[in-house]
């Protein structure tokens, strides 16, 4: 069966065509847009995420094996939603988080700059 070339557009599921009359045209806009947009969403997801998050989420980074990271990781998004934080909790989460270095967790001084202790 032979097709004229509108029916051969219609039977590839293209609803219509860009200015350049080629049906691709429009399917690259689409995808452009869409990756705009993913990217703008993923950007603002990541900026909610509260600096004590993160400082959970640094710790989690510390750990020794992928399990217990994981399982560290979804610890933390659990308590993150069921604890709120204060305004002061959050400034004190900032600060730990630029601080805070699993290479030095093992000493004191360590544990004090990721809040895990307190200074002695």
């Amino acid at each position: 069966m032979i097709f004229s070339s509108d029916q051969g557009k219609r039977g590839r599921g293209v609803a219509s065509t860009a200015k350049s009359g080629h049906p691709a045209a429009l399917s690259m806009s689409r995808i452009r847009q869409c990756i705009v947009f993913l990217a703008l969403c993923g950007a603002l997801l990541a900026g909610c995420k509260g600096n004590c998050r993160k400082l959970s989420e640094k710790l989690c980074d510390c750990a020794a094996s992928t399990s217990t990271k994981d399982s560290c990781l979804a610890r933390a998004a659990n308590e993150d939603g069921r604890i709120t934080t204060t305004p002061a909790d959050d400034t004190l989460c900032s600060q730990l988080l630029q601080v805070c270095d699993c290479h030095t967790i093992d000493t004191q001084q360590g544990r004090v700059n990721c809040g895990l202790a307190r200074q002695p």
